[in-house]
């Protein structure tokens, strides 16, 4: 699989996830999840 077809695919799966998010709360569990694994997977504490 080459750059194009990846960065596509990417794409392609990040818009599929986005037309899932239907309310602001679903949109504000999910903004929460990835800030936590973002701090967390480098052992970072704060923002």
């Amino acid at each position: 699989m080459d750059s194009n077809d990846f960065n596509s695919d990417t794409r392609r799966r990040i818009a599929e996830m986005l037309e899932k998010i239907h309310c602001e709360k679903l949109l504000n569990r999910i903004y929460r999840f990835v800030k936590y694994i973002y701090l967390h997977r480098d052992g970072r504490e704060s923002a």
